[in-house]
């Protein structure tokens, strides 16, 4: 599983279209078995089987920015909690900003679901040349919640 993209001239043959690093460092990185994203381990299923892509957005633009998500993924193998994941991409597909909205600090979650639960960063998303914006759907004591993150870029820095 992964992102692959291809020139609008491609034909159909062997070298047609190759896999982009989307979510990796690097490509050294890329090759080697997934464990963990920006040091944080990633639970033992690893995100290969957690939706990655589920949403791909482009600016549509020459030059613009664009996003893949895997709003399913969970960190730390404890860890039952989904919190979602969204890749900021540079028009050269290189990797700009990693979005984990759900991971802030003060989000209880000592007492599973009748606290902070549940988290899916990703689930929908938009990108346009200077705003890049997720959904997230949110647990809160049963209760389910939708909300907007967003990024604002200005002259390629994050403000």
């Amino acid at each position: 599983m992964g992102n692959f993209s291809d020139s609008a001239s491609a034909t159909v043959n062997s070298g047609w279209c190759q896999q982009e690093n989307v979510e990796y460092d690097s490509i050294e990185e890329m090759h080697k078995p997934v464990n963990s994203v920006l040091g944080r381990q990633l639970h033992f299923q690893g995100k290969n089987r957690q939706l990655l892509g589920s949403v791909v957005v482009s600016a549509g633009i020459p030059n613009g920015m664009a996003m893949a998500c895997a709003p399913l993924v969970r960190y730390h193998n404890s860890s039952a909690y989904t919190d979602g994941t969204c890749f900021v991409l540079e028009s050269d597909l290189t990797q700009k900003e990693i979005l984990v909205s759900c991971s802030q600090p003060g989000l209880p979650r000592t007492d599973r679901h009748n606290e902070f639960g549940s988290c899916m960063e990703g689930f929908s998303g938009f990108v346009d040349e200077s705003m890049v914006i997720t959904g997230l759907s949110i647990i809160i004591d049963f209760v389910r919640y939708l909300f907007l993150e967003f990024e604002i870029f200005f002259n390629n820095e994050n403000l």
